[in-house]
């Protein structure tokens, strides 16, 4: 893991250094997983999109979910 203490942390693969999650470690509220950290389906779907003003002019958002300038408060 990458971070100091408590707080925002990034998770890595000790095997590969694959990105595994993000967020606020332990206690938080909300962790984002990244869906290459599944080798299956996880039985989940994404709730919402966030820092959709920085998204790659490429990445058109197809769906009805809601949308967050940044972080989702």
């Amino acid at each position: 893991m990458y971070g100091k203490g408590e707080g925002a942390v990034k998770a890595f693969c000790g095997n590969c250094g694959s990105s595994l999650f993000g967020g606020e470690w332990p206690g938080g509220d909300q962790v984002s997983i990244r869906m290459g950290a599944f080798d299956d389906n996880p039985g989940i779907r994404p709730q919402f999109h966030t820092f959709v003003e920085c998204r790659a002019p490429w990445d058109t958002i197809t769906d009805d979910l809601p949308q967050y300038a940044e972080r989702r408060a």
